[in-house]
């Protein structure tokens, strides 16, 4: 069994952020274009989360993401969107990656890293089956065995399923992968995330619906403008 003392004290996935507060989001563009952050009143709320950076994400946006979480899936295409945008016109790179927390998450993370270590090209694959297991089919992926249906993609449709066992797997490489997900705390901690879907732009911006009050526009809008801001 995988050691969990190396887990965050974090809260779980999907709760809202305890810091994060409503904005006017008046500022924002109706237009259908990218806001304009400059025209902000001096003393308004900024429409995102300003940390200290974290300079391993300086050239990265993050997108930290549950599967059992409605709001990561309900933005998913547009996260896919905005990866493949960012990897065609800038040098930035988009990296999804799962919470974690003291009750679950550390299976799937483990599982999750194995997938991008391993089989890269599975990654959006194996995200997409694991919304679907988790919300639609009521699998519990947190265990390995849901986590093995998620791998074989079983009932979900997909036509690929991964060319391996993930249990056995992550069995096989343990310590490279307990490292990788380390990683994936340490940028959580560092850049105070404690809900999803939450948008980590350069290791400085923090991004998450309830900064627009749940419009989904304004929601992509402000992530482009935060976006663009940093380039």
């Amino acid at each position: 069994m995988l050691k969990r003392n190396f887990l965050l004290a974090l809260t779980s996935a999907c709760a809202l952020r305890a810091v994060a507060q409503p904005i006017n989001i008046s500022n924002l563009s109706n237009s259908g274009n990218s806001p304009n952050l400059g025209n902000l009143a001096p003393n308004a709320l900024k429409p995102y989360l300003e940390v200290t950076p974290y300079k391993a994400d300086e050239n990265v946006v993050r997108i930290f993401f549950s599967p059992n979480c409605i709001y990561s899936r309900k933005y998913l295409s547009f996260f896919k969107n905005l990866g493949s945008t960012l990897s065609a016109k800038t040098s930035k790179e988009t990296l999804f990656t799962p919470t974690t927390n003291v009750v679950d998450g550390l299976n799937y993370a483990t599982a999750f890293a194995a997938v991008g270590r391993f089989h890269p090209h599975y990654v959006q694959n194996f995200i997409d089956a694991s919304m679907i297991a988790a919300q639609d089919k009521r699998v519990n992926v947190f265990s390995w065995g849901g986590i093995d249906i998620v791998g074989s993609a079983v009932g979900f449709g997909r036509s690929k399923q991964l060319p391996e066992s993930l249990p056995l797997l992550v069995s096989k490489n343990r310590d490279i992968l307990i490292r990788d997900v380390k990683q994936y705390q340490a940028a959580q901690r560092a850049l105070r995330i404690i809900g999803t879907p939450s948008v980590a732009i350069t290791g400085t911006y923090i991004i998450s619906p309830e900064f627009t009050l749940g419009d989904a526009d304004r929601f992509s809008e402000l992530i482009n403008a935060v976006v663009s801001m940093t380039l």
